[in-house]
């Protein structure tokens, strides 16, 4: 019969609703997708020959399959999204389906992107851009998800610090479940002063057995970022105001101590020029 399919026909994924695109899956990119997604190896070993992703779009399956081959291509640096999609939407998106796929791997690489972005997040706009993704996270995410402990600190540290109290609660009011869950994370961190971000495993889900993202290329770049936000943050803020304050020049400090112990001293020029840095602003 002509409907059934042969153990030598492509799998087909449909992905979209309101706009639906195939996507033909070769030898190659079954292997790649079998390997990466428990979801979709469970699919392939049922002969599911037609897969759909309805509740996702052609733009989201496109920009993990780009970062699948791009992986594949250096497997000791961890792919970026494609350009032009790592705005706030497409980053929270693309962490959504790589939980949907149950590719971990894929969630703290988006995780991380989210990181770097929220470090720049120093403008009304930028911090509203990311509140508007959150109520579509949180309805699209279990209770437990790291993701959601991501989105605390930034409401914390980035958003309570840019908006007033009254447009903070505007745009939080319609997210379902924030406000409980945002009050016992409170009572968790307790009374911590000390930034989130030098501890980002946190914010990463790992199977058993797996070593942290936070030890891969990704993460010392992003420390290094944290580090020249925390100094343009210093510097912008009034030297003269502050210099006598190490409560301001503290966070500068740790984050230089936080790249500190991730370049090793495998890295010597690297490692003597921030030892001699730390032990001179300590």
């Amino acid at each position: 019969m002509s409907h059934i399919l042969t153990r030598s026909s492509p799998y087909t994924i449909y992905v979209g609703k309101a706009s639906i695109e195939p996507f033909s899956v070769d030898k190659d990119l079954e292997t790649l997708l079998r390997a990466a997604s428990p979801f979709f190896a469970a699919k392939f070993d049922e002969q599911k020959r037609v897969i759909k992703l309805p509740t996702f779009s052609p733009e989201d399956f496109r920009a993990y399959r780009d970062w699948l081959h791009s992986r594949r291509r250096s497997p000791r640096h961890q792919a970026e999204l494609p350009e032009g999609k790592t705005n706030w939407y497409h980053i929270c998106q693309a962490f959504l389906f790589g939980e949907h796929l149950q590719d971990y791997s894929y969630c703290n690489t988006t995780t991380n992107m989210l990181l770097a972005a929220a470090y720049t997040a120093t403008t009304k706009q930028s911090v509203k851009e990311l509140l508007a993704c959150t109520e579509n996270v949180f309805i699209s995410t279990a209770e437990n998800s790291p993701i959601r402990k991501l989105l605390f600190d930034v409401v914390k540290w980035q958003a309570s610090s840019v908006l007033s109290r009254a447009e903070l609660a505007a745009q939080l009011r319609t997210i379902p479940d924030f406000s409980a869950e945002w009050s016992a994370y409170m009572c968790e961190c307790g009374s911590m002063t000390a930034s989130p971000w030098s501890n980002t495993c946190k914010y990463h889900r790992h199977i058993d057995g797996d070593s942290c993202y936070a030890s891969t290329e990704d993460s010392l770049r992003s420390s290094f970022q944290k580090m020249l936000h925390d100094w343009t943050g210093f510097m912008n803020t009034g030297r003269q105001a502050v210099t006598t304050s190490f409560q301001a020049f503290r966070p500068c400090v740790l984050s230089a101590y936080t790249v500190l112990q991730k370049l090793g001293s495998e890295c010597k020029v690297a490692f003597s020029w921030c030892r001699a840095f730390v032990k001179t602003h300590l």
